[in-house]
């Protein structure tokens, strides 16, 4: 049964979660739910399109720093199936799943 306290808590989560105001590329804060879609619809066509110069990034998220050449060149080799198939059956198969919503077990299995 849920309580009083789960309802508030959710209530308020929701509440959080609400965008209520958007700004556009010229500076205006939108507020109707119509503006507020055209402007997230424009943001996200800007930022993927090939007129952009294929840069994703965001303001802010361009990491500066670098790995050691001895670094960079161990990451940059190719898998080796054996490496991959020892590492993935090291894993607990009943584990929650990762971001592609399979657990280990599907994989261990298939």
């Amino acid at each position: 049964m849920n309580t009083a306290y789960f309802h508030t808590v959710s209530a308020r989560r929701n509440k959080i979660n609400l965008i209520i105001a958007l700004q556009d590329d010229e500076g205006l804060w939108h507020r109707t739910m119509k503006k507020l879609c055209k402007v997230a619809i424009d943001f996200y066509t800007k930022l993927f399109s090939s007129q952009s110069g294929g840069n994703m990034f965001l303001p802010g998220q361009l990491h500066t720093n670098q790995f050691e050449p001895r670094i960079a060149q161990l990451l940059d080799t190719d898998f080796v199936k054996e490496d991959v198939k020892k590492c993935l059956f090291t894993m607990v198969g009943s584990k929650s799943p990762g971001p592609d919503g399979m657990p280990a077990k599907f994989f261990q299995h298939y």
